[in-house]
């Protein structure tokens, strides 16, 4: 495919046509937070000269007062082709990837929550939903261990915010019997699941304390594949428990909250 002087045209400096489209992505990317980064040195151009590809004011968007401007120390053609895990522009990309997780974890978190106000019902039976097939797709080996333990822990952690917000235990009197069954369903899933994970903990730290003993106490405490299943059994039986059990009122209780 060749490229056509018009297209060459539209991505020239200072187009009408990269403008406008800078000027509508402003627009829908306000709550967005933009890290744009750029390479430092001239690229190697058919092996003899040599020119710099993408200058700065051409790899970010003007007007983006909220964005963060990243130089990295290579050319255009090595921009994301790091060295290795040492390298300072490999650490400064995941520094900002780190960055960007965590706070999506959070917004994520907050939408759930906010489904809970609005229909704790089916939002608690989707949530579920969801993490019984993540928990599905994790294998019953010795590394994903902790795969499973902290994603346990999330799940564990918005379940109960979301419970301690939604469900007020000082009106538990004024419920009609088909919330309360919607809210035993709901706690006990929760105790369920912390009793899973004190005991992935429990075995975690045994092992932990038999790697500084003996190799005897390695061997007794070493986490196995057989661990993994049957914490992944274990969590997989709770939550199609409670799949079961909370839809099974979801009629009657949104009938109560609304």
């Amino acid at each position: 495919m060749y490229t056509t002087n018009v297209i060459l045209k539209v991505l020239q400096p200072y187009s009408p046509e990269l403008e406008n489209i800078q000027k509508l992505y402003l627009e829908v990317s306000k709550k967005v937070k933009n890290v744009f980064f750029y390479a430092e040195y001239e690229a190697l151009v058919r092996n003899r000269r040599r020119r710099l590809n993408v200058r700065a004011h051409s790899a970010v968007i003007p007007g983006d007062c909220s964005a963060v401007w990243e130089v990295l120390h290579s050319d255009h053609q090595t921009l994301v082709k790091f060295s290795s895990r040492d390298s300072d522009n490999y650490k400064t990309v995941l520094s900002y990837l780190k960055e960007h997780f965590k706070k999506a974890s959070r917004a994520v978190d907050d939408k759930w929550l906010d489904a809970m106000r609005q229909d704790p019902v089916k939002a608690v039976s989707e949530i579920s939903h969801l993490f019984f097939e993540k928990t599905m797709t994790i294998n019953e080996k010795t590394k994903e261990y902790k795969v499973l333990r902290d994603s346990l822990e999330a799940h564990i952690s918005i379940l109960d915010e979301g419970h301690l917000q939604t469900v007020k235990d000082g009106h538990m009197d004024q419920m009609p019997d088909a919330l309360k069954e919607f809210n035993d369903a709901w706690k006990h899933y929760i105790v369920t699941l912390r009793n899973i994970l004190a005991k992935m903990d429990g075995l975690k730290r045994s092992r932990d304390q038999g790697v500084k003993g003996s190799i005897e106490k390695i061997k007794g405490t070493k986490i196995d594949t057989g661990d993994v299943a049957d914490y992944k059994q274990e969590i997989l039986q709770a939550t199609r428990i409670c799949k079961v059990r909370v839809p099974r009122e979801a009629r009657f209780v949104l009938s109560y909250l609304q």
